[in-house]
């Protein structure tokens, strides 16, 4: 318990230090990181207006993290990821012999 208690005990001092031990009117320190805190606390309760597919509003949209994959990704890792899916779900009977890549795998450069 001695271990963690050290790193927590470093861990806050960085931390602090990275405030320049600055200390609230209550003796608190560090009071900017607890404000950041409670503004956090307060946007995420009441949200923010944002911008989506031509939408406007403030709850967030289920479809955000699959067309930011779908959009931010480079296509060949799109194209390679499907591959591998593909071939990782085929029946053992059909499976290819040589793997697609075997001619990338086996040029020298020499």
């Amino acid at each position: 318990m001695l271990p963690f208690g050290i790193v927590a005990v470093t861990a806050i001092l960085v931390v602090w230090s990275g405030y320049r031990f600055s200390i609230g009117p209550a003796g608190l320190p560090a009071p900017e990181l607890w404000s950041g805190v409670r503004q956090v606390m307060e946007d995420n309760r009441t949200g923010h207006l944002a911008y989506f597919l031509g939408e406007n509003g403030a709850e967030g949209w289920w479809s955000f993290f699959p067309v930011l994959l779908a959009v931010k990704t480079p296509l060949a890792f799109l194209v390679l990821f499907a591959a591998g899916l593909w071939m990782s779900f085929k029946p053992e009977g059909r499976a290819l012999r040589t793997p697609p890549c075997s001619p990338l795998l086996s040029w020298d450069s020499r």
